[in-house]
């Protein structure tokens, strides 16, 4: 975007924009919704929306001047899939280094999300680095902008944390082969723990897009992980209980409970056929899910089925929509309708992509 364009702003539905403001102290994360004015006598342009409730806004502005986007990932949902990174630049080599910052909806003091969890940085297709957003954020993005070695370890304040620094993951993924047969392939990825915080998220988790083409388009899912609930190799479904960080398995289910052989987990409700719900303070989760098979009768032309259907691995496809809780409740059939509108649209452009690039 060139620096004389508008560019729109705005919070509400789970997010929020958000920026970096780089000042003499180090960075300071800025937030639309909370810091609205600031951002507007810097930048320019005006707020032409609140809502009655304040949970959603928009705005625009004349010029970013020096402020930067920031991305954010989602620290208050089960799992870090709600994700929105933004790049900041490249590497001399030409890899797009991507940034974002831990982020809950609603919450105006970033300073404890900022020391509780990781800054996340992405370097190309293969590289993760967790920062301290305060300490040596802007430290490692340089090293990375200028073609630098990353450091081994993490030192901050004078401190050096052995335990932690450098390490190289490897993980092997299935994906189908021409004929629909299950192929094994290994992908390296490079870690770098540079903070020190000891709530760090799973680091293969920032690497859902990277890892579509190993896992189809069931690598968007996560839909029983979503519910606390693993379904075993022999059919059986379990619920999980996760503690100090891992998952562990806890009582046996009388069935699938989104097949309504059970009942869902504590907290969800069955809206309507294939759309749960989930009611927090001021908010609405909506998940809209199918089988691929149900997926494709419903959504796709017939010459479609086939092709997407086996480039989907697991049990669900699925789609999420967070809403203003009294927006929800007012008008409940309009967000039905929408969650269930944007599976059908992410399950046809997937169609259309394996369509146009076969295995």
């Amino acid at each position: 975007m060139s620096n004389s364009s508008k560019k729109i702003v705005h919070w509400g539905q789970g997010e929020s924009t958000l920026f970096l403001n780089i000042t003499p102290k180090g960075g300071v994360v800025l937030d639309y919704e909370y810091d609205t004015d600031a951002i507007h006598e810097m930048c320019g342009g005006r707020n032409y929306y609140c809502s009655c409730s304040c949970l959603s806004g928009a705005g625009y502005l004349e010029h970013l001047g020096a402020l930067v986007p920031l991305g954010y990932y989602r620290v208050d949902t089960t799992r870090n899939w709600s994700q929105n990174f933004l790049p900041l630049g490249k590497t001399p080599e030409g890899e797009e280094v991507w940034v974002a910052v831990p982020y809950a909806t609603h919450t105006p003091d970033k300073s404890g999300l900022l020391r509780e969890f990781p800054t996340v940085v992405k370097v190309g297709g293969g590289k993760v680095v967790y920062c301290d957003f305060s300490a040596n954020l802007l430290e490692v993005l340089d090293l990375l902008l200028s073609g630098e070695e990353l450091p081994e370890k993490c030192v901050i304040g004078g401190v050096t944390y052995d335990r932690r620094g450098h390490r190289t993951l490897r993980r092997v993924f299935t994906r189908l082969g021409d004929q629909g047969e299950a192929l094994e392939e290994e992908v390296v990825m490079e870690h770098y723990n540079l903070c020190s915080m000891d709530n760090n998220p799973n680091p293969w988790e920032f690497f859902e897009e990277f890892l579509r083409e190993f896992r189809g388009f069931d690598n968007r899912s996560g839909l029983l992980r979503l519910l606390a609930v693993e379904r075993l190799e022999d059919g059986t479904f379990v619920r999980t209980v996760k503690i100090n960080g891992g998952d562990y398995r806890g009582e046996i289910l009388p069935g699938n409970p989104l097949d309504g052989e059970g009942p869902l987990p504590v907290g969800w409700q069955r809206a309507t056929e294939g759309v749960i719900v989930r009611f927090y303070a001021d908010e609405v989760h909506l998940v809209a899910y199918a089988t691929p098979e149900e997926a494709a009768n419903r959504f796709l032309r017939v010459e479609q089925r086939g092709a997407f259907v086996s480039s989907c691995s697991s049990m669900y496809i699925m789609e999420e929509l967070q809403a203003p809780k009294l927006r929800y409740l007012l008008h409940p059939s309009v967000f039905l309708a929408e969650v269930v509108k944007q599976l059908a649209d992410n399950v046809r452009q997937w169609a259309d992509y394996v369509c146009e690039n076969p295995r």
